[in-house]
């Protein structure tokens, strides 16, 4: 799940890379330090990094499904705070809900706008 910042078009487009690396490059990068990764949060950690430094995310994170609830067990950037977001860090999100459905189903990363900025998107797939 990547959350996007206010600079980001609101209809969840991303933009080019802050980068003008070739992006062959940094995918032989990614794959080489994951896979020396001891784990796979450190291994999607580089990749969560790219995403904030590479476009316009103001934070990203890597969500683990088990026990029917999703785990957050990676981030970087900026995260939402408050009393909501330590519960998901605390808990959990069900795994029946549109967004861990949506994530389930994607076959890529989801660029998601933060909903208070445009209060009228449509819901998540169901």
């Amino acid at each position: 799940m990547t959350i996007l910042s206010r600079e980001t078009a609101l209809d969840g487009a991303v933009t080019r890379s802050k980068s003008a690396e070739p992006r062959a490059q940094l995918v032989v990068e990614l794959t080489r330090l994951a896979l020396s990764a001891p784990d796979i949060p450190s291994a999607v950690m580089p990749v969560l990094a790219a995403l904030v430094e590479r476009t316009a995310a103001a934070g990203s994170a890597y969500f683990q499904a088990g026990g029917g609830i999703f785990k957050a067990r990676s981030a970087s950037g900026k995260m939402p705070e408050g009393p909501v977001m330590d519960a998901i860090l605390a808990h959990g999100l069900p795994d029946d809900t549109p967004l861990m459905r949506a994530l389930e189903t994607a076959h890529a990363p989801l660029f998601l706008t933060i909903r208070a900025l445009r209060p009228k998107l449509p819901d998540f797939p169901t």
